[in-house]
């Protein structure tokens, strides 16, 4: 009887329209992060395979929950000190979240960033710049951290 009953509950949570298994909710959005190391690329790709798609930032209240979110789970639990999110320059020279294929409305760039070096196309936060944005070298091996809609 019990198992039943745990199922029931299990799959009316699914139905509801709630988070997949292993996402967070805030808001309207669903967020996991992802303890692997990858480029920015191969992040991207990996989002897009369980439907979702890099983080998009869009306003300060979003912010502070990916900023309260991380800091609970703490810089032990990944492997980088930065994690991807959506933004990039690669495609149109300005920065672009992936999601929408539109510009930030909402910025937190961290003191000089976003960084004019030629590579520096992909966008990250981490422990270090107290979440706040930088431009990274796409390449780099980073955890990444995917949204998607609740």
């Amino acid at each position: 009887m019990w198992k039943t009953y745990f199922l029931v509950l299990f799959l009316a949570g699914i139905c509801s329209g709630s988070c997949p298994v292993g996402f967070v909710q805030h808001g309207t959005s669903c967020y996991m992060t992802f303890h692997i190391r990858a480029s920015w690329a191969e992040a991207n790709y990996y989002c897009g395979l369980i439907q979702s798609s890099l983080l998009s930032i869009n306003d300060a209240s979003e912010e502070q929950f990916i900023q309260g979110y991380l800091g609970r789970l703490g810089s032990g639990a990944f492997s980088t000190d930065s994690l991807w999110i959506g933004g990039t320059s690669l495609f149109s020279g300005s920065w672009i979240w992936t999601q929408t294929q539109t510009s930030p409305t909402y910025t937190s760039w961290a003191p000089n960033e976003p960084s004019t070096h030629a590579l520096n196309k992909c966008m990250a936060i981490g422990f270090k710049s107290q979440f706040l944005w930088t431009a990274n070298v796409c390449e780099q091996l980073n955890n990444f951290i995917c949204e998607s809609p609740a």
